[in-house]
């Protein structure tokens, strides 16, 4: 999911892919949906209460300053998804819960999760908004809208910890259905842990906040409201301080707090059930953080240029000034007309794979070349099975987005802007 500016705003314009039940990551354009190639079942957590140190959803036993990331069958279906387990605790106490199948998204900041996910008997602490009633966010992603309010929770990431940090509920029933305020800003309402495709969404971005100082000085871009009833369509529009914004995890943990690494294995051609990796928190802050040698920094366009937290893609001679590197986009999306589609679902189709390459150029000038494969979709995904598909793609105009497929054989690094890391200062990606 990759949040786009609008406005030049830090509004959390994200792309969900191409998933089951229409959720997933994408790009900034509208993102079709492809049904499930299987199911493993529903979105009840089926967790149990847990003590912070605990897991779920087979990730293991969570250690300093790392956490496991599956690409695999899981209960939405959802393909060429980077998911986790995410803990969840009542401030300051060990009434915790763990919520499995968590999108892992460097393309946007905040954590989101399904009402439906944690259990009722969860006590959540709910925000109250400036301008009264229940804090609300109308969250606004290239595939539709997640509506819900924002409560505050200590959240638990292997050893690291976000203290009362601001979430927001998706779907929560106590600000009520989303409202068509708030569908209207999008392709669709995806209020929902089916819709979205995931249980939440762990949005590790380059970002501290969602939306940021446009939001703490007005609410003219629609995305926080006041809630005094259940009808959420009498919500009133609010500005939201810093501090009380739906924000980056990382950003807030105590130390190892200026970005993260993603690490996938390789996957051979033509995809394969699962690949596993871990996501590291923090960047040159300890021994297993550092950047390496070898890896370029790609620093990234300004919030108040045109397309901000961007770089430049140059493919077939042509020069996408808004290019991103997304885990929660679930495959390489650009524009090749050429390349045929899938005709039972919402991405490329050839006949034999289509290989290319495309140069990448950050604003610091530093470039490098990368090579790439498309392969056919409905072979990989209603065939073989696969979830781990390092050639999936699909059409995307004025824009390139190295989405999942970019992560598989390499460590990615994404600093947050303003954050110093590794002897460089975000926000960049390195590789």
């Amino acid at each position: 999911m990759t949040r786009i500016s609008l406005a030049a705003s830090l509004m959390a314009i994200a792309v969900l892919c191409v998933a089951c039940g229409g959720g997933g990551g994408g790009t900034s354009s509208n993102q079709p949906a492809v049904p499930a190639s299987s199911s493993t079942g529903d979105n009840s957590p089926g967790q149990g209460s847990q003590s912070p140190g605990e897991t779920g959803g087979g990730t293991g036993t969570p250690v300093g300053n790392q956490i496991t990331v599956s690409v695999a069958a899981n209960q939405f279906g959802s393909v060429d998804a980077p998911i986790a387990s995410v803990t969840i605790c009542v401030a300051g106490t060990t009434t915790c819960q763990t919520i499995p199948d968590v999108l892992v998204d460097t393309g946007s900041f905040g954590l989101r999760l399904a009402a439906s996910a944690i259990p009722s008997s969860f006590p959540l602490a709910r925000a109250t908004a400036s301008a009264g009633g229940t804090l609300a966010e109308c969250a606004i992603f290239g595939s539709g809208t997640t509506w819900g309010s924002v409560a505050h929770v200590d959240v638990h990431l292997a050893g690291e910890v976000a203290p009362q940090l601001p979430i927001q509920i998706v779907g929560d029933n106590a600000v009520g259905a989303a409202p068509s305020f708030c569908t209207d800003q999008g392709s669709g309402d995806i209020s929902s842990a089916q819709l979205m495709g995931y249980n939440g969404i762990l949005g590790v971005g380059l970002e501290d906040q969602d939306c940021g100082s446009d939001c703490a000085g007005s609410n003219a871009l629609g995305l926080y409201y006041g809630c005094a009833t259940t009808n959420s369509a009498s919500c009133l529009g609010t500005t939201v301080p810093l501090a009380a914004q739906v924000s980056n995890p990382v950003a807030n943990f105590p130390a190892d707090n200026n970005g993260t690494i993603l690490q996938l294995p390789s996957v051979v051609a033509g995809g394969a059930a699962s690949a596993t990796g871990t996501l590291t928190f923090g960047i040159g802050t300890q021994s297993d953080n550092a950047l390496a040698s070898n890896a370029t920094v790609y620093t990234l366009t300004g919030l108040n240029s045109e397309q901000p937290l961007t770089f430049t893609t140059k493919f077939k001679g042509v020069s996408y000034t808004d290019s991103y590197i997304d885990s929660g986009s679930n495959g390489l999306f650009f524009d090749d007309t050429a390349i045929a589609s899938c005709a039972d679902m919402p991405f490329w189709c050839p006949t034999s794979p289509f290989s290319s390459t495309a140069s990448i150029t950050g604003a610091n000038n530093a470039q490098s070349t990368q090579s790439f494969s498309i392969s056919n979709a409905d072979t990989m995904i209603e065939q073989n099975n696969d979830y781990a598909m390092p050639e999936l793609g699909a059409q995307l105009s004025g824009a390139f987005d190295w989405g999942l497929p970019f992560f598989f054989g390499r460590s990615v690094y994404t600093a947050i802007d303003g954050h110093a890391a590794g002897g460089s200062t975000g926000p960049y990606y390195s590789f």
